[in-house]
């Protein structure tokens, strides 16, 4: 609690002179009271001219009044316990008068009514100087309106403080009894950080035995504590009744949702949702987060067991259905009535059997998500309420004919059996949203003219789809139209009217060859997606696509050229032509599109990019990825190094300057055909540059200017066989990935690092690294990255994390602990926890495939993880894992050292014993073998014998063999959330 008083007396400012008003804001239950009480009863000896403290003003004005509330206000601070006031008016009046000369103290509690503060504290010249006014409430809006100077929103308690309080409920100490922590850890779970259900559970726990606990927590999964109840139900009595249904929909089905879609929703049931939810963020009842709607478990347990009580036993008779047993007896049963609103199936509702008239009684039902249901003799009726309609696998092939979906706000089903959707003009005036994804038996799209208002039209995987109505073209509100890999469409309707369409998808569209129609007619359009399609060019006309942003060309096979006007879609970000195999050119002028920010010209013919490219001064992305330019003999390579720069672009791809490219950060110069000295001298001046690929070329050497660009983080030389040698790296790397450089045999490290991050050194198939190159690569490595963890531990960051993958056979006697088994379970030293660093593993291994694999065709999966797996007193702490492409897997020997700092264990439990596993994982054709398996201790005063020693770490032993080993470009780390402070999931 110390913390939250420090920031209520940091806005109290109690050494200023003006009277000042605070809010204290939050939930019911959420411990506003306890707060202002703590506050009031340690600075009230400040106030020596009077103060009050008015508790449960709600409830007291409702039972006594208003005037009664203003006596003991009065009293209270002149000390007189005569006053008598006739009526509010003259109330208001008296605290006036009396008060306006006191310095005072004045918290009122749980107001609920603007009246009230009105009645109470109308004027902050009601009070002297330096007076302060504590409100707390439930209502955000009624401080608004007071002009409170500051709010404190109070938060839930964190789980440690939970677990203290409920504790000291039910077993009177700060901690559970031996035996009750499993579930006290689901207690306090269930009330996720709430004090009232916190004191109200423990309290009624205290003393029970784990029957009965378990007991409790099994009627909580169903049933809520009825005085939590109560209390949190005040805030939903307070509501007007459409702010009432919007709480419920919220509560049983809309948590978690996006605001902006449920408010429209909402807003096609009539229940004015802008300021309905504005009125439930105010008073507390849910809140946002990244425009998603939130709201605590224990509200939401609250409202749906209002909904619960309309009708317990029956659940035809309650307003909304989410539970799948309730849903499948409704449905299968034919009990519904009139009184369901909402039907959404928040499981999977496969084996629920419908009947004809299952829906014939539910004349009300607003919103209905079911899916994969069966039907045994199609279906007579669906509501005309209907404002949502989402049943995945729609068993039908079109809706009921006696359906009038005059109120229909979205259509939504995918998968469906679908062949037309209905027939004729069918009036849906407020219909705004229809998906029909995978519908493979859809063979046409219907007469949209009584459709005028739609905005989303989705049919991607249609992939039957041969026809579209001409209404198409007519529908004026449409914003995205999406019809990818609808692979039957050759054309659209001659006449288009796209006023408002902004994101149109016809990837996939392989037969569709003419987009110009589309291009004149579809001005406001934002993004435009034409990748697989058959069109051989882009029309002149799209220079008038002035709003366009993005423009995806990938994999058009016949598109031979694009027009220079371009270089007029002055909006354009990205554009992507990756995989274009016939265009040999792009403008020239493509330079003078300033805003472009992602560039993809891979997989194309082209051979030389414009000049101008350096001018794209907000370029981010670049890929010319595949792009390998004229390829030249073997004899023409021979004489490469006597060939003048200039003139070396003959023989592959040619790279322009790039020195203009300054915020460019991902540049892909990947299976381009490069030879030695094809890479300008310039890059290192990309001073944004984190990620750099130039796998697959055939360069000797790269330019040693890489050392300036000063925050490279990763880069990749995969199967650069001919490279012999590496410049010094920039101290920002952190990863390389220089799988197969079969060449290799000189390595310069990063030196100087200064951030502490995972680092990544992937070295597989590198079998020319022996003897002192290798060895000095790692002493300098590892010499840095400890070194800078020393400084780390000084300001009190200590993550650092790093792994090398390299060939070899044996592990060092550095390692102090060493084992030829696939684990190891050790007793940490008793050195003092602050010295210790972190721990380091070495492991030689080697991959074999099963007796079984060569009578299997094909593996159901292509990459094989190796997980290293940290257990303290047998609770998982951590976990490193690498993965490999098994299709080039062999029986060839390579080791995997890797090092975790301090920071992934905590100190209470660092003396215990810990167990390190190795294994493989998730592919059922390969198995591994664990040569030999090493472990050490690393402590600060090992810094130096580490540094110096380091060059046992590498096996001289190393195989001359070759091992096709494709490390995958990923590595992840998972931590417990049982840890005190649990690091988050890392995925790289």
């Amino acid at each position: 609690m110390d913390y939250r008083l420090e920031q209520i007396y940091l806005m109290l400012g109690t050494g200023l002179d003006e009277a000042r008003i605070l809010g204290i804001c939050g939930m019911g239950g959420i411990g506003k009271t306890t707060l202002a009480r703590f506050v009031f009863d340690n600075i009230s000896y400040q106030f020596d001219d009077g103060s009050s403290f008015l508790a449960n003003v709600r409830e007291v004005s409702q039972t006594r009044g208003l005037v009664a509330l203003q006596e003991q206000l009065v009293s209270e601070i002149l000390l007189d316990k005569n006053v008598k006031i006739w009526d509010v008016h003259k109330g208001c009046h008296m605290i006036r008068i009396k008060l306006r000369h006191k310095r005072v103290l004045l918290v009122i509690d749980d107001v609920d009514e603007f009246d009230q503060l009105q009645a109470l504290a109308g004027q902050r010249d009601w009070f002297g100087l330096g007076s302060r006014i504590i409100i707390t409430t439930r209502d955000r809006h009624l401080l608004v309106r007071c002009d409170v100077e500051d709010t404190y929103m109070v938060e839930k308690l964190n789980y440690n403080e939970a677990l203290h309080l409920f504790s000291w409920k039910a077993f009177r100490k700060g901690h559970p009894t031996d035996g009750y922590f499993e579930l006290s850890h689901s207690m306090v779970n269930y009330a996720d950080g709430l004090p009232l259900a916190l004191e109200i559970l423990g309290s009624f726990l205290f003393a029970r035995s784990k029957a009965e606990w378990k007991d409790a927590l099994d009627r909580l999964k169903y049933v809520p504590d009825q005085k939590i109840f109560e209390i949190l139900k005040i805030s939903y009595d307070g509501l007007q009744e459409t702010e009432k249904k919007i709480f419920l929909d919220i509560a049983c089905f809309f948590k978690g949702k996006d605001k902006d879609q449920v408010r429209e929703l909402l807003d096609s049931c009539d229940f004015y949702p802008e300021i309905g939810i504005s009125v439930l963020i105010d008073k507390c009842i849910i809140t946002l987060s990244n425009n998603i709607l939130c709201m605590h478990d224990l509200i939401q347990d609250m409202g749906r067991e209002i909904v619960r009580q309309q009708s317990p036993g029956n659940p035809g008779q309650r307003s909304r259905l989410w539970l799948w047993m309730d849903i499948s007896r409704v449905l299968t049963k034919n009990e519904g009535t009139e009184a369901v609103e909402g039907i959404i199936c928040l499981q999977p509702s496969k084996g629920v059997k419908l009947n004809p008239e299952s829906f014939s009684r539910m004349k009300n039902l607003r919103l209905l998500k079911i899916r994969d249901v069966c039907l045994r003799h199609g279906i007579e009726y669906l509501p005309d309420e209907l404002r949502l309609l989402k049943w995945h696998g729609y068993p039908l092939r079109s809706l009921p004919s006696n359906f009038q979906p005059e109120r229909l706000f979205k259509l939504n089903i995918c998968y469906s059996l679908v062949e037309q959707l209905w027939q004729g003009v069918q009036n849906m005036r407020h219909l705004k949203f229809i998906k029909l994804s995978h519908s493979v038996h859809l063979t046409k799209t219907p007469d949209f003219t009584g459709v005028p208002k739609l905005e989303r039209l989705v049919l991607d995987g249609c992939t039957n789809l041969s026809f579209v109505h001409p209404s198409i073209g007519l529908l004026k509100r449409l914003k995205v139209l999406n019809m990818k890999e609808c692979i039957r469409i050759k054309s659209f309707p001659a006449e288009i009217e796209w006023a408002s369409l902004e994101v149109l998808i016809l990837s996939g569209c392989l037969k569709l060859s003419n987009v110009r129609q589309i291009v004149q007619n579809a001005k406001r359009l934002l993004q435009l997606h034409l990748d697989q399609t058959s069109i051989e060019e882009v029309p002149p006309s799209i220079k008038f696509l002035s709003r366009l942003t993005v423009l995806t060309l990938r994999d058009c096979k016949k598109l031979v050229s694009l027009p220079s006007s371009i270089s007029d879609l002055r909006s354009l970000k990205v554009l992507n032509l990756n995989g274009c195999s016939k265009l040999e050119e792009v403008p020239e002028n493509l330079g003078h599109i300033a805003s472009l920010e992602n560039l993809d010209l891979g997989g194309t013919a082209i051979r030389r990019p414009p000049s101008t490219i350096v001018l794209l001064e907000n370029l981010k992305e670049l890929s010319f990825h595949g792009c390998k330019g004229q390829q030249k003999s073997w004899s023409s390579l021979i004489w490469l190094p006597f060939y003048p720069r200039a003139n070396r672009d003959s023989l592959g791809f040619f790279i322009p300057s790039l020195s203009g490219l300054h915020c460019l950060s991902r540049l892909d110069l990947g299976d381009c055909n490069l030879q030695e000295g094809a890479i300008p001298n310039d890059l290192g001046s990309l001073s944004a540059l984190t990620n750099l690929t130039l796998s697959r070329n055939n360069f000797f050497s790269l330019p040693a200017s890489i050392n300036q660009l000063s925050r490279l983080e990763t880069l990749n030389i995969d199967y650069c066989n001919r490279l012999k040698a590496l410049p010094e790296l920039p101290a920002s790397i952190d990863g390389l990935f220089a799988h197969n450089c079969t060449s290799l045999i000189k390595l310069c490290s990063p030196s100087n690092i200064t951030r502490l991050t995972p680092r990544m050194f992937y070295l597989s198939n590198c079998f020319k690294l022996t003897g002192n190159m290798a060895i000095i690569f790692f002493k300098s490595l590892l010499q840095s990255l400890l070194k800078s963890q020393l400084r780390g531990l000084k300001s009190a960051v200590t993550s650092s994390e790093f792994d090398i993958v390299i060939p070899g056979s044996q592990v060092s006697e550095w390692f102090t602990y060493q084992s030829i088994e696939q684990s190891i379970t050790i007793i940490p030293p008793t050195y003092c926890f602050n010295s210790f660093m972190g721990l380091a593993f070495c492991t030689a291994f080697s991959i074999h495939q099963h007796s079984s694999f060569l009578s299997h065709v094909s593996a159901p999966s292509n990459t094989l993880y190796l997980e290293l797996v940290l257990e303290i007193n047998g609770w998982h702490r951590h976990s490193v894992s690498i993965s490999f492409d098994v299709n080039s897997l062999a029986q060839f020997n390579h080791i995997w050292l890797c090092y975790v700092s301090k920071s992934y264990f905590a100190a209470p439990e660092y003396p215990n014993p810990i167990k390190a596993s190795f294994a493989a994982r998730d592919h059922r054709y390969m198995k591994l073998k664990v040569k030999a398996f090493g472990l050490r201790f690393v402590f600060d005063q090992d810094v130096e014998e580490f540094t110096q020693s380091s060059s046992e770490f590498i096996s001289e032993d190393l195989a001359s063999d070759r091992l096709s080993v494709k490390p995958v470009i990923k590595r992840s780390s998972d931590y417990d959330l049982l840890y005190e402070q649990p690091h988050p999931k890392r995925v790289r």
